[in-house]
């Protein structure tokens, strides 16, 4: 029962952190938003979220189909 307890304490401190990261950036005055688009807009994060998409579509997506497939089977 504790070590269910520590992991939730560290999700909790994980929030915590965020929410005060938040804060500060907004105290400054700094643009989040535009910095994520400056990222995103760069044509190698693109190249490779397309790859990222191109590999899910392809390869992960049929292998979790076949997976499901087969435990539908042994659990009819």
């Amino acid at each position: 029962m504790e070590k269910t307890y520590q992991k939730s304490q560290g999700f909790v401190k994980l929030l915590f952190l965020i929410i005060v990261a938040i804060i500060v950036l907004a105290y400054f005055n700094v643009d989040v938003r535009g910095i994520i688009n400056n990222i995103l807009s760069n044509a190698g994060v693109q190249k490779v979220f397309s790859l990222l998409g191109g590999a899910v579509h392809y390869y992960i997506i049929p292998l979790g189909v076949y997976l499901w497939d087969g435990l539908k089977s042994i659990f009819p």
